[in-house]
């Protein structure tokens, strides 16, 4: 399996300048572009609905490793937020609500897409690294900039939401790992049809909090704002999860340390056994999740 290590290597040091150009933030003159995406890469292929006029699930809706099995693993992952700009905590809105998209970047297996307004923008950034057809293996590197574009510190909530339906089986089952206490530091997603499925390992800020359970409830938990509840293992059953952070963000202001950054890196493989009509999802990992809130002195 790939392995990143995320601020030490060339993916992990972002080199910042110090503009609101450099990230893709434009004065709120950008326009909407193109809200479907598709990537592909070395027999792997992942879709996006970009919000707005975007059509289908919200959000990455697909990733297809391999046509053998000819199905995706994933029904929806995105990010939700809410924020607190002195007044009280606003409702939780999906990143798109921030504004159009606003893409760059743009290649068969990678683009950049941008959403803001007066109080803040994130920008996500996507690369799809297939190994080839017929090794059932992909990796896709994912980064997600959050900048306070407002003039005085805002508290945000931030939100990861996963719905992989491995094999599409409606059997998995989700383990997260962690406590209140210490930070929620992994999950670990498994199919009863071969195979370990999902791992995802979490570096320091860890989640503050997090839930498993159905795709409608997690889901729900999510929207309404509400703390998510801590129920760490779930299934067999068509299963979800998600994660939330906590966090102020002090205004950008020019000063790369006040950006908070994602970065993932998700890796999947899919073995298939002699047996045509058995496939084993052995290890889709969702690498090393970092999230790191930098402040200036």
């Amino acid at each position: 399996m790939k392995k990143e290590t995320f601020f030490e290597g060339t993916r992990g040091r972002l080199a910042f300048n110090l503009s609101l150009a450099a990230f893709g933030v434009l004065a709120f003159t950008s326009q909407g572009q193109a809200q479907n995406q598709t990537l592909s890469n070395g027999g792997s292929s992942a879709s996006f609905n970009l919000g707005g006029t975007g059509t289908g699930t919200l959000g990455m809706n697909s990733w297809m490793v391999d046509n053998d099995p000819g199905v995706s693993q994933l029904d929806q992952q995105w990010f939700w937020y809410s924020v607190n700009t002195g007044s009280g905590w606003s409702g939780v809105q999906p990143i798109n609500q921030l504004g159009a998209a606003s893409l760059s970047g743009v290649s068969a297996n990678g683009f950049t897409a941008t959403y803001q307004n007066s109080t803040m923008a994130v920008q996500v950034i996507y690369s799809l690294e297939g190994t080839g057809s017929g090794t059932g293996g992909a990796d896709l590197f994912e980064t997600v900039n959050v900048l306070n574009l407002s003039g005085a510190n805002i508290g945000v909530n931030f939100y990861q939401y996963g719905h992989f339906n491995l094999l599409q089986n409606n059997v998995n089952t989700v383990s997260i790992g962690g406590s209140l206490s210490g930070g929620y530091t992994f999950i670990q997603q498994t199919t009863m049809v071969g195979g370990n499925g999902i791992q995802e390992s979490i570096n320091q800020p860890y989640a503050n909090f997090a839930e498993a359970g159905a795709p409608t409830s997690v889901m729900n938990d999510v929207t309404s704002g509400s703390q998510l509840n801590g129920t760490t293992a779930y299934g067999p059953a068509d299963a979800a999860w998600a994660l939330e952070w906590n966090s102020t963000v002090s205004p950008f202001g020019g000063n790369a340390g006040n950006v908070w950054n994602v970065l993932q890196d998700q890796n999947m493989s899919i073995v298939p056994t002699p047996e045509p009509s058995t496939i084993a999802l052995i290890a889709m990992g969702l690498g090393a999740l970092v999230m790191a809130r930098r402040r200036s002195a």
